[in-house]
């Protein structure tokens, strides 16, 4: 959140609290505002509308701890994890051989972050990607949506058995899909194994992006770009120095005045 969310914070702040027949001190309120500065304020908006429907812990009023949970959540109610886990669990995906499960939060959050991708800009697509997920999640979680958790299928055969197997102990798929009873013969057409839930967005596209973007090599782009702006100084210089001949030979000086020369 930014220094302008501070009063629409309060204001709902005062909203939730207004239900428990509670109110906060000034100082209370920015210490809750600095404890979830983090977020953004649409975020923590559902987070706390998160809060006050859940049957525990919403007799009570919200606690920065509260909000915090409800936005990066504990895998253990939902499956969910939080956006450092997540973005771990996109980058795992990279490698092609490596089977790995997603849920639609994941995926979405990436689709969001890839124009800052095509930047070129590492820690700003990872900041979007939490941030974005972060939001995706609390939305769910607001609105009472289950965890929807879908394989993006490895090449590597012992790989893919071992990672379902895994997922189906946590929870995260059942035994008896399709894609789980054909884990052990090698697939043919990993296409035709993805009988999971449809995701939401496009994630073979959005995890090709993210291949992509961090196999480059870090150190060439860098020197491109130094290059780059090497030649765009030298071309700044050079219309400089055609402009100031252009001025000399007017008999312009530096203060813009045309000099008074004897006749």
């Amino acid at each position: 959140m930014f220094r302008a969310d501070l009063k629409p914070f309060c204001e709902l702040l005062d909203e939730v609290y207004e239900l428990h027949g509670k109110t906060l001190t000034d100082g209370a309120k920015a210490i809750f505002f600095r404890s979830l500065a983090l977020y953004p304020l649409d975020t923590v908006r559902l987070a706390l509308s998160a809060h006050v429907k859940d049957p525990q812990r919403g007799q009570y009023p919200p606690k920065p701890a509260d909000v915090i949970a409800q936005i990066e959540g504990d895998a253990a109610n939902d499956t969910r994890p939080g956006p450092e886990e997540a973005w771990a669990i996109a980058a795992h995906a990279l490698d092609e051989s490596n089977t790995v499960m997603l849920n639609n939060e994941i995926a979405e959050a990436w689709g969001i972050a890839a124009p800052i991708v095509e930047l070129g800009d590492e820690v700003g697509a990872r900041m979007a990607f939490r941030e974005a997920y972060a939001r995706l999640v609390a939305k769910a979680r607001g609105a009472g949506l289950p965890a929807v958790w879908w394989p993006s299928i490895g090449t590597d055969a012992e790989k893919r058995h071992t990672a379902l197997q895994r997922a189906v102990s946590q929870g995260l798929i059942a035994a008896t899909a399709p894609v789980v009873q054909a884990a052990l013969p090698a697939p043919t057409d990993a296409t035709a194994l993805l009988s999971a839930p449809t995701p939401t967005v496009d994630a073979r596209t959005a995890l090709d992006g993210l291949r992509k973007f961090l196999a480059r090599d870090a150190d060439a782009e860098e020197a491109e770009r130094q290059e780059r702006m090497q030649r765009e100084r030298d071309a700044t210089a050079a219309r400089k120095a055609e402009l100031r001949e252009q001025a000399e030979s007017r008999g312009v000086t530096d203060d813009g005045y045309e000099e008074i020369k004897p006749e």
